[in-house]
Parts: C-alpha cells; sequence; structure tokens
C-alpha cells in the first residue's frame, strides 16, 4: 500500500427554499401587576450586537407584543409605559426557538427613594426536557482557526460527553451513533465527517444546539446527538468581511474569507474555504506515511423577507476533499509486492487505486407559519 492513494471529490449541492414563519420568535404580553389589566400602548424595545439599530414596536389592546425574523443570539427587552416603572431582561434565543415574555410593570410611585435589586437567573428552564448546550457565534470565534476547520473539531471543546473517535467522527455519551444535522430545520442524515463528507463549515453558523438527551420526538432515534444548526444571514452581516489565513505544524493550514449585507427585503452571505493537513485520516500511526489531504468548501445563502412574517431562503453549498491512503510503520518496512500475473523483473511495480464518487442531494422545504407542509427528497 506504500504508492496506493484515494482521491475522493464529493460535490454536494443543497438547494433550500423556504416559504415560512420566522423561526426565530420573542413575543409577550404586558400587563398591570396590581390590576393585571393589559397596559396597551406599551413601548417595546429589542436590542442586540445583530442587529444594526434596536427594534422598537407598542403593545395591542391586548397587551402582546411580537418580533419574528429573528437570528439566534442574545437579546436585551425593554418595556416602558407611562405612568409605570419600566422593566428590562436579557434572553439568548436558541436555533428555531420561540420566547413568551410576560412583563408585570408597577405604577409609578411618588417616592423620594429607589431600590435597585439585583437577581440571578434561573439555573434550570423548567419548559426543556432535552440536555442541550446553545453554543452561538461569538463562541465559534474564540476557537483557535486550525479549531475552526472542522464540525467535529469544534463541537468537542463545549460538550464534556463529546468524544472524537478514532473513525474521526463525534460520539455523545459512548453511543456507537454519531451525530445527527439539521440545518435551518430541514434534517441531513450524514455524520459530519471531515473526510468523506466534508459539509457544513464552522464558520457559517450563526448557532447551534448540541442536543444529548432527552431528544424530541420531531428528531427520530436514528443518532447518538443532534446539531440543530441555524446558518449566517446577510441580514445579520451589516456589509462585512473577514479573511482568514491560519498556518501550524503537520501543514495544518488553511485560508478562509466571507462576505455578507444586505438591502431593503434581500440579504446575501458567501463563504469559501481550502484547508490542508498531513494528519487527514489522523490514523492512530505515531508516524505521518502518507496521509496529507486536501479540501475546500463554498457557501451561499440568500434571503428574501417580502413581509416580516414570511422568508424566502436559498442556500448552495460545495465541498471536496482529495487525499492519500496512509500506509502503517509495517507496510512501509515491507518489501513492494508484485502482482501475481506479472512475472520478476527490475524496475517496482506500480500499485494504484483510484475511486471517483459523485454524490447529489436536493433538499427542498416548504414551510407556511412556522409548520412544514411538505418535504421531498432525492
Amino acid at each position: 500500500m506504500t504508492r496506493n492513494k484515494l482521491f475522493i471529490l464529493p460535490l454536494v449541492c443543497l438547494l433550500c427554499p423556504l416559504l415560512c414563519a420566522a423561526q426565530q420568535r420573542v413575543s409577550g404580553t404586558v400587563t398591570d401587576k396590581r390590576t393585571h389589566v393589559p397596559v396597551k400602548a406599551a413601548t417595546v424595545q429589542l436590542e442586540s450586537e445583530v442587529l444594526s439599530v434596536a427594534l422598537t414596536t407598542t403593545t395591542d389592546a391586548a397587551g402582546r407584543f411580537s418580533f419574528a425574523s429573528l437570528s439566534p443570539s442574545r437579546y436585551d427587552v425593554r418595556v416602558s409605559a407611562a405612568d409605570f416603572y419600566p422593566q428590562q431582561v436579557s434572553l439568548t434565543l436558541a436555533p428555531r426557538a420561540s420566547e413568551e415574555l410576560e412583563f408585570e410593570l408597577t405604577p409609578q410611585a411618588n417616592i423620594n427613594e429607589q431600590v435597585t435589586v439585583r437577581a440571578q437567573a434561573k439555573l434550570l428552564d423548567e419548559t426543556e426536557a432535552a440536555t442541550i448546550r446553545t453554543i452561538d457565534v461569538r463562541e465559534l470565534d474564540a476557537l483557535p482557526a486550525a479549531r475552526r476547520t472542522q464540525l467535529s473539531d469544534t463541537i468537542t471543546p463545549f460538550v464534556s460527553s463529546a468524544v472524537a473517535g478514532h473513525d474521526n467522527l463525534v460520539h455523545l455519551r459512548g453511543n456507537e451513533l454519531s451525530l445527527n444535522t439539521f440545518i435551518n430545520g430541514v434534517s441531513f442524515y450524514d455524520n459530519p465527517h471531515q473526510l468523506f463528507t466534508p459539509g457544513l463549515a464552522p464558520d457559517v453558523i450563526q448557532s447551534v444546539n448540541v442536543i444529548t438527551g432527552g431528544f424530541p420526538a420531531e428528531f427520530g432515534n436514528r443518532f447518538g446527538g443532534i446539531l440543530d444548526v441555524v446558518t449566517r444571514s446577510g441580514f445579520d452581516a451589516g456589509q462585512h468581511g473577514d479573511v482568514q489565513l491560519g498556518a501550524g505544524t503537520y501543514l495544518r493550514n488553511n485560508l478562509s474569507f466571507d462576505y455578507g449585507g444586505h438591502m431593503k427585503k434581500l440579504g446575501y452571505f458567501f463563504y469559501a474555504q481550502g484547508f490542508e493537513t498531513e494528519r487527514f485520516l489522523n490514523t492512530p500511526e505515531p508516524k505521518l506515511f502518507h496521509d496529507h489531504g486536501r479540501g475546500a468548501r463554498s457557501f451561499a445563502q440568500l434571503d428574501y423577507r417580502p413581509r416580516a412574517a414570511d422568508s424566502f431562503r436559498l442556500v448552495l453549498t460545495g465541498d471536496g476533499t482529495n487525499f492519500e491512503l496512509p500506509n502503517t510503520t509495517e507496510d512501509e518496512l515491507r518489501p513492494p509486492r508484485l502482482l501475481p500475473t506479472q512475472p520478476r523483473a527490475d524496475g517496482d511495480p506500480l500499485l494504484g487505486t483510484h475511486v471517483l464518487c459523485l454524490v447529489a442531494v436536493v433538499h427542498v422545504a416548504l414551510r407556511a407559519h412556522g409548520a412544514r407542509a411538505a418535504r421531498a427528497n432525492v
């Protein structure tokens, strides 16, 4: 196997037009704390680092308010009304989550003293039965560049039960089955593998829920864990781009760039990445023998929002890897073998293997008012 090489060129094209209500939403009610009467025309302000300007709305006659088409992130919600003391809460909106808030405003009194009370957030979410770890874009950006190349390398630092196995897959809680990926609500049954399915680059993730136990029924049961991913949108980029260059030992080099922005109703985000390493298959061998590999990824997303409650999303991805089949120390010390039908000669025989793998996957999902209406997989 001294000169054997395996070449794989997977080309994955994903087409996801989505007609849907917002996957992430913050809504709630505002009432009088003493009389429990709804407060009409109260001002509600939503702030976040992913918003270029704060969003503002007012409550209706029933005291209700709602913010749709939000991205997963941390938000500050502030409520104020005439003759009432203002209130403010902070929350983290997870992928495909909907938060319902209840504000009870206290009527203002004629006092000469002001008391500030600070309370800690609850340690346990009583409405959630699953074991979930939410990882946002700020935590991903804090990782070294080499850890942001492969999705499997990104998950293990944040989840204590996630272990990278010898097969280059991530196993949760010792489960033999690996991860099942959901991208913007669409399921992919290919395990995130840095070799045969280059898949999604960590740099295009806005937020991801890593579910390790108590799985909701909507995800099924053929997996060891779930990655519920929401990708980055041009509505959050703000005409901004990045170029990143990383280098390390064992040729762990990578280059990537991204750019995103939006017009009034159209958002766009583009990303491309190239990487290489001398420990591509990363076998247990202490020495490196023919283990060089390289790959590339591309990603494009267009978001069209004709109204606040509706959204069209087009996602295109293309990925490929090209790598060598490594040898063991025993293979290196063993003399070259001859083909059975070839007589002994002075020159060394040439043994080669060439495998071409072409994969095309098309996922189409139709959503209306937040509920999945149809799905087709080809």
